[in-house]
This record gives structure tokens, C-alpha cells and sequence, in this order.
């Protein structure tokens, strides 16, 4: 593999990962109503994309697909990170338990992860229900999800709401 081929193939790899990260960052845009910036993610999308595949026609091997998959795949990767780690997202989550006792461990161990929740107690059906509500980040919804499943609650009755913004104390309690 000579120089210019190996060159070939990193500006394919690169611009994939970054066409393929912004192609997954203009829907949180979109969701948020940015639409002058995701128009604008839309064009470089493109046109770095458009680069990268007149590159791979250039090339005759297998390779340049290879590179250009990969590249594709590790972009997709790189934006979940971002959307994940850097876009602070805040859900409003409820979830509908039955087993009063056990919502009392649950609401003492996500005070003792700092996570605030509210319990309601309802009925359905004639049977007694408790909602726990709760504003959470991804990273505390992992943690809730993750206790309630270690607790045999596999896959729980919930609804979630993403939030644009929350008032008062709310934000001290939140971890990123």
C-alpha cells in the first residue's frame, strides 16, 4: 500500500466518523428546534460525504468500502458519546409500581444517590398503584433502571418526558 492510497483511505475514514457523527447531531437539533444550525450540519453533512464517496469510486479495491463502513460505524459511536456525555438532557420519568414496601427501599436508595423522586399512590382497576416521578439525567435514569431491574422489575410500566427546563432546586439534585 503505497502513501497516496493510505492518505486515500484516512480522509475516507475521517470524514465518515464526521459525517456520520453530525448526521446523528442534527436530530437532537431538530428536537431542540435549532433549525438554522441543523440546516447548516445538513450542508457540511453533505458535502463531506459526497468527498469521501467520490474518493472510494476513485479507488478499485474492496478497501475503500471497508474504510468508509468503518468510519460510518465509529462516527455513529462518536455521537452517541457526545449526545450521551456533552448534551444535558433532562427527563421527567414516572413509573407505576404496585409493591408498597418495595417502592420504600427505592425511594431510600435514590435518596442516598442523591436523586429526588416523588411518590403518588393511585388505584387501576380497583388496585392500589404508586407512581414514583422523578427528574432525571441519563445518568440517573441508568442508575434507576439499572436498581429496579437488579430487583426483579425487568421491563416496569413508565413514561418519559424530555424536558426543555426545569425551576427551582430541581437543578442542584440533577448529575451530569
Amino acid at each position: 500500500m503505497n502513501l497516496e492510497t493510505l492518505t486515500t483511505f484516512s480522509i475516507i475514514f475521517f470524514l465518515n466518523l464526521i459525517t456520520s457523527a453530525l448526521s446523528q447531531l442534527k436530530y437532537v437539533l431538530a428536537n431542540k428546534s435549532k433549525s438554522w444550525e441543523m440546516y447548516a450540519l445538513i450542508g457540511i453533512d453533505t458535502l463531506f460525504y459526497l468527498w469521501s464517496l467520490k474518493l472510494v469510486m476513485k479507488d478499485t479495491s474492496l478497501w475503500g468500502v471497508v474504510i468508509l463502513t468503518i468510519g460510518k460505524l465509529l462516527g455513529i459511536t462518536l455521537a452517541n458519546f457526545i449526545e450521551d456525555k456533552l448534551i444535558r438532557k433532562i427527563y421527567l420519568y414516572q413509573i407505576y409500581l404496585s409493591d408498597y414496601d418495595f417502592v420504600l427501599d427505592l425511594e431510600k436508595a435514590a435518596h442516598e444517590n442523591n436523586i429526588s423522586i416523588t411518590t403518588v399512590k393511585g388505584y387501576s382497576n380497583g388496585i392500589e398503584r404508586f407512581i414514583i416521578s422523578a427528574h432525571l439525567t441519563s445518568k440517573q435514569a441508568k442508575w434507576l433502571f439499572t436498581y429496579l431491574k437488579e430487583h426483579g422489575i425487568k421491563d416496569p410500566t413508565a413514561d418519559a418526558f424530555e424536558l426543555s427546563k426545569t425551576f427551582g432546586n430541581i437543578k442542584n439534585r440533577l448529575e451530569f
